[in-house]
This record gives C-alpha cells, sequence and structure tokens, in this order.
C-alpha cells in the first residue's frame, strides 16, 4: 500500500529472511528472537531501528485494534508501545 506514514515491520520471529522488506521499514520489531540475530543485525547496520524479544502479547494486542495500528519504536531503549 502506498503511504506517506512510516512503515514499522512487525515480525513473529527474527529470521533472515525478513531482511528482504528492510529497505521500506523505519523500525523493526520482532516478537522473538535475540539481539545478535542475523535479522536484527542486518537491521543494525542499515541504521533501521530494531526491537525483538517483545513477546506475543505485542501481537495479541495489535490483532485486537480495527483498523491501522500506530507504534512508536525506541530501539535504543527497546521499547515498542501502542499509540491510541
Amino acid at each position: 500500500p502506498e503511504t506517506s506514514d512510516p512503515l514499522i515491520l512487525i515480525f513473529a520471529r527474527a529470521r533472515p529472511e525478513s531482511t528482504e522488506f528492510f529497505s521500506k521499514a523505519a523500525a523493526v520489531v520482532y516478537a522473538e528472537g535475540g539481539a545478535l540475530s542475523h535479522a536484527c543485525t542486518v537491521a543494525r547496520e542499515q541504521g533501521i531501528p530494531c526491537v525483538t524479544a517483545t513477546g506475543r502479547s505485542l501481537l495479541t494486542a495489535i490483532g485486537e485494534k480495527e483498523g491501522s495500528v500506530w507504534l512508536s519504536v525506541d530501539g535504543t531503549s527497546g521499547t515498542v508501545d501502542i499509540i491510541g
């Protein structure tokens, strides 16, 4: 979809295949995975904020929302917040 809003990619697991989508990402979030995974390392190398090991509860909370979901991602502190 065409949008001028920043695109935050959300994945269940940190996997190498997810890196093919990074060119359009403002941030990347993984429910499961480690900070030293290949996908997280590639995100850091490309200057993309990446938060991992957020847990399945974030995926559940996002799934319960209607329509678009706005997130705040802080790669330095490792936090992801649902806005609104």
